[in-house]
């Protein structure tokens, strides 16, 4: 995963910098740097963003449905 393929999933997840930092647990300085490839993304961080955005992007999808 590169910063920009990182930045997109954040905005699919429909979070600002500092919602996705709290899922996390990190700074939303880190965000930034991450989608700004001014630090590396690791295999661990990857795997993370992959598994929230499975169940955000689901239950996101579920509540439009819903209305």
């Amino acid at each position: 995963m590169n910063a920009s393929q990182f930045k997109q999933l954040r905005k699919k997840m429909e979070m600002s910098q500092v919602e996705l930092a709290q899922h996390l647990g990190v700074s939303r300085v880190a965000v930034y740097y991450w989608e700004h490839g001014k630090r590396g993304i690791d295999k661990v961080l990857e795997l993370a963003m992959s598994y929230l955005a499975e169940h955000t992007v689901t239950a996101t999808t579920k509540r439009r449905s819903q209305r």
